[in-house]
């Protein structure tokens, strides 16, 4: 599982951040590729990363062809509004 925020694109959106992650999710699937987080440098020492199967993309990869093209987008209101969609291509 790769994770990671469009809020390091183009900052906090209060209420639009939930479309501009369902827009990052649908690009990276349309173009095949994983982009990479930018300015993750160290990670959070509270999450066990070494049992948890989750990463952040440092680098730019594309979805192999036998991987299926799935994302997921989080978004949490400011008004305390939660949504989770999944998107497949």
């Amino acid at each position: 599982l790769y994770v990671g925020s469009v809020k390091a694109n183009i900052g906090h959106l209060e209420s639009s951040a939930g479309i501009a992650g369902l827009l990052k999710a649908v690009l990276m699937l349309q173009n095949r590729t994983m982009v990479r987080q930018l300015h993750f440098q160290k990670p959070n020492p509270h999450v066990d990363w070494k049992r948890m199967p989750i990463q952040v993309p440092l680098e730019s990869r594309s979805w192999q062809e036998d991987q299926p093209l799935v994302a997921a987008v989080s978004s949490f209101g400011f008004s305390g509004t939660n949504a989770h969609l999944i998107v497949r291509g």
